[in-house]
Formats: C-alpha cells, sequence, structure tokens
C-alpha cells in the first residue's frame, strides 16, 4: 500500500493513520497546559483541519505543526502547480511566525527576518515546501507584562 501511494497521484500523507503518529496531546509548560498541541495538521483557513478537509480529494496544501514547550514549527508542503495563499495559525499556535527555509525562489516568500504576525495571510508560490518558525508567548508572562506595569 505505501509502494502504491508514493507513484498514485494523491497526496498519500492524508492517511488517516498519520495524525495519531507522535501523539496528540496538548503542550504543557510547569505542569499547565498553553492551548496548543505536539502535533496537528493545518490547511488554508488557519485552523486545525477537519474531517471534511483531511478527506478532500482535491487538497494540494497541507500543513504540519510540531511543537514541544519551547519552540514550535509549521510545514507547508503545496504541490498544485498555481500558488495559493494560507492564513498562518494565530495564538496559541504562535504570536508569528518567520519562513526559516522554503524550496522556493529568492524573493517568493518572505525572508528569515521578516515577521509575519499570527492571523495574517501567506502567498506560498506553486510546488513550493516552507518552514515557519513559531515566536511563541511567554507563557510565564503576567498580565502586568502585557500592559507595562511594574509588579514590584
Amino acid at each position: 500500500e505505501i509502494a502504491s501511494c508514493l507513484v498514485g497521484s494523491e497526496m498519500c500523507i492524508r492517511d488517516r493513520r498519520l495524525p495519531q503518529f507522535g501523539g496528540h496531546s496538548e503542550v504543557e509548560v510547569d505542569g499547565t497546559g498553553v492551548g496548543r498541541f505536539d502535533l496537528t495538521w493545518f490547511g488554508h483557513q488557519g485552523t486545525e483541519m477537519g474531517d471534511d478537509e483531511w478527506n478532500d480529494p482535491h487538497r494540494r496544501t497541507l500543513g504540519r505543526y510540531t511543537s514541544t514547550p519551547e519552540e514550535a514549527f509549521l510545514l507547508f508542503v503545496h504541490a498544485d502547480h498555481e500558488g495559493t495563499d494560507v492564513v498562518l495559525p494565530p495564538e496559541p499556535f504562535a504570536q508569528s511566525w518567520r519562513a526559516v527555509v522554503h524550496s522556493g525562489f529568492a524573493g517568493e516568500l518572505p525572508d528569515a527576518d521578516q515577521v509575519l504576525p499570527g492571523g495574517s495571510t501567506l502567498h506560498i508560490p506553486a510546488r513550493t515546501v516552507v518552514l515557519l518558525e513559531a515566536l511563541l508567548p511567554d507563557p510565564t508572562a503576567t498580565e502586568a507584562d502585557f500592559i507595562g506595569v511594574d509588579e514590584d
């Protein structure tokens, strides 16, 4: 079955068995869940894929999100002959993103030093793979940190 998958025209990564690899448990920092998962899948809308998206035979774009307490990455694989737009997942998955490496041509995607806010749209060129690094919120920050108040 795997050999036929490799030579078939379908994106075999969509096999329903794959999401269970690596689990799907909430990431914790100091014993408290931070609202993001160690492994999940994203489509175009910046939200986790549901069954309809997962089983769409015309899907040509797939995002795999992996996370630990310290870091997170999102790998988009886009297999269509035309480019596409994707919404970058917002918090709790990331405050913002950086495209750290991609298979596109120079200038087709943002440079690694350009910060892309969560919820913003990213254009992925035709037949391109892009790895995004999540810039994560500080899980130990207090409300005072966000409004600039000194708690001392």
